[in-house]
C-alpha cells in the first residue's frame, strides 16, 4: 500500500504532542525504553501523547 504525504502527516500529528519534551516525559521514556528497548510503537502506545518516530528520535 502506498503512503501519501497527507497520510504520513496524519500519523505524525494525530493526537500527539508537538514540541519540546518535558523532563517528566524524558524520564518516562527512559523507564519505558528499559522495558521495551527499540520497540518504538510499543513505547508510543504507552505514552499516548507521542508517536513512534518522536520516541525513536528522542
Amino acid at each position: 500500500m502506498a503512503h501519501t504525504k497527507s497520510h504520513n502527516n496524519n500519523l505524525a500529528t494525530n493526537s500527539t504532542t508537538q514540541g519540546a519534551w518535558s523532563e517528566q516525559e524524558i524520564a518516562r521514556l527512559c523507564e519505558l525504553y528499559n522495558k521495551f528497548p527499540h520497540q518504538w510503537a510499543e513505547l508510543a502506545r504507552r505514552f499516548d501523547t507521542r508517536n513512534p518516530k518522536q520516541c525513536r528520535d528522542k
